[in-house]
């Protein structure tokens, strides 16, 4: 991957829109924005309660029955 410096890039001029454009385009996406940061977090919780719960549901350390009663404590 080819990299550069702060002072290389300083060289390249970049088209600003006007701040109206700008702010029209804000809340154009912002709502997908929130989306996905939401799916992250959303995805995040359930990778850790994937993480927690597997390795004792295949051990038997833990029955279905028992993950449902703490899925829905958690829940509450």
């Amino acid at each position: 991957m080819p990299r550069t410096s702060w002072g290389e890039m300083a060289r390249y001029t970049v088209v600003m829109p006007p701040e109206t454009v700008a702010e029209a385009f804000t809340q154009q996406i912002r709502p997908a924005v929130d989306r996905i940061l939401a799916s992250i977090h959303e995805f995040r919780t359930l990778a850790a309660l994937r993480d927690a719960l597997l390795p004792k549901l295949i051990s038997g350390g833990l029955r279905i029955s028992d993950a449902n009663a703490i899925l829905a404590r958690a829940d509450a």
